[in-house]
């Protein structure tokens, strides 16, 4: 485990306890959702954020989860699946849904199993303790989205909802809305993004995709996760937040933020 330890209490009590703060001090939204985004990071800044935006999909009784993130590795035109048949959190084992990741890998070559890509990446491992305290194990769907071609994102976003439309499916993008860069950068950048997501219903976000410049990391899954809400929900920007860090041995900030499809 990348984050155990590092960016959250690896004692399964304390690690509790801290959950269960953040959801109480965590205030209602109006509406439920299917599909939220939740930055990634250090639980003393990202959790508050995290659990703003899970709290949308609290009434939820999911049947599977799937769970999109960015690889840390160069992926272009591809998407990472697990060879592990689960993941392990302080609480417990969450399952990998794996006939639904067999099912994907026959589907075409952008899906190619990567174990390693996994086992390095802590965006998708930091999603793992909120979704296991508040679902229970629900078994995953967790997948490492690389950069993508907008026909390529359509076509692993059509292929996605297919599996959804089996069960009741929850989908969280694990993405924050800038890489590190200056403040000002940061900003800028940030707001690009969050206006896309806003002014695009559905597949619409395809086209302007390829004028962003200096996207995030997070582009991929984020579009994916998009297209796999409807062109029908409309994205609600909860919160917005910011962290600077010491990035080459520069300050550099990144801008995320809880968005959820309501």
């Amino acid at each position: 485990m990348v984050a155990e330890g590092l960016f959250y209490e690896s004692d399964p009590g304390q690690l509790r306890k801290t959950l269960q703060r953040a959801l109480a001090n965590t205030s209602a939204t109006p509406g439920h959702s299917r599909t939220v985004v939740a930055p990634y990071g250090a639980y003393s800044i990202t959790l508050p954020y995290v659990m703003k935006a899970l709290r949308t999909v609290l009434d939820q009784r999911p049947q599977v989860i799937i769970l999109l993130a960015a690889p840390h590795a160069d992926a272009r035109g591809r998407v990472l699946l697990p060879e592990s048949t689960s993941f392990a959190t302080p609480f417990g084992e969450l399952p990998v849904e794996t006939g639904a990741v067999s099912t994907l890998a026959k589907t075409s070559t952008i899906f190619q199993f990567d174990e390693v890509a996994h086992l390095q990446n802590h965006s998708l491992e930091l999603m793992l303790p909120p979704l296991h305290y508040l679902f229970g194990p629900v078994p995953l769907i967790p997948l490492l989205v690389g950069e993508l071609t907008p026909l390529e994102i359509r076509y692993v976003a059509r292929t996605l909802a297919h599996l959804a439309a089996e069960g009741q499916a929850l989908t969280l993008v694990s993405a924050n809305l800038s890489g590190f860069t200056t403040s000002r950068e940061a900003d800028v950048r940030a707001r690009t993004m969050i206006r896309l997501i806003m002014d695009s219903p559905g597949e619409a976000i395809l086209t302007p995709l390829e004028t962003i410049t200096s996207p995030p990391r997070s582009l991929s899954p984020l579009a994916v996760g998009h297209i796999l809400a409807g062109d029908t929900t409309r994205p609600s920007l909860l919160s917005r937040g910011t962290f600077e860090t010491d990035y080459h041995g520069e300050t550099a900030s990144v801008v995320f933020a809880s968005i959820a499809y309501i």
